[in-house]
């Protein structure tokens, strides 16, 4: 059952408490420390402010061009992606500093719960900063039951 009578897909704190919870037993499992991120609280992968700065690039997902924004109940943002959570590993020293960080957008696409993946560590010369859908089937699974019960 989807969150409100419209069946619109929304956002809120208790599913953000949800999914916190959730990433820090997953990342456990995944021998990873993450932590959530906000434009009210932002914090820095491979030298860029995150969640923030990602919107300020040419966003690529799945070889595509596109838009992103952060999730707004209010807003009637014309952005493909609207973006209700941010979590990386990028403050995970316990592994080194060679290690290979990720960054999770989770977000919502065309009413849809849909979760980003990159591990690009630079942007290019062109700006741009690529994204694919995680092919991790428990993430997927977990951010689809938070944002829809």
């Amino acid at each position: 059952m989807k969150s409100n009578v419209n069946n619109q897909l929304t956002w809120n704190e208790t599913k953000k408490e949800q999914l916190d919870d959730f990433m820090v037993n997953w990342g456990k499992t995944m021998r990873q420390t993450y932590t959530s991120y906000t434009p009210a609280s932002p914090g820095n992968y491979y030298g860029m402010t995150i969640p923030n700065k990602v919107f300020e690039h040419n966003l690529i997902v799945n070889d595509a061009p596109t838009t992103m924004s952060w999730y707004n109940e209010n807003s009637q943002s014309t952005d493909k992606y609207q973006v209700v959570a941010c979590y990386s590993d990028s403050n995970d020293q316990e592994h080194g500093a060679k290690m290979i960080h990720h960054l999770y957008l989770f977000t919502i696409v065309n009413n849809q719960p849909i979760v980003l993946i990159t591990q690009q560590s630079d942007v290019n010369s062109e700006n741009k900063l690529y994204f694919h859908e995680t092919n991790n089937q428990s993430l997927k699974e977990n951010f689809t039951n938070i944002i829809e019960n």
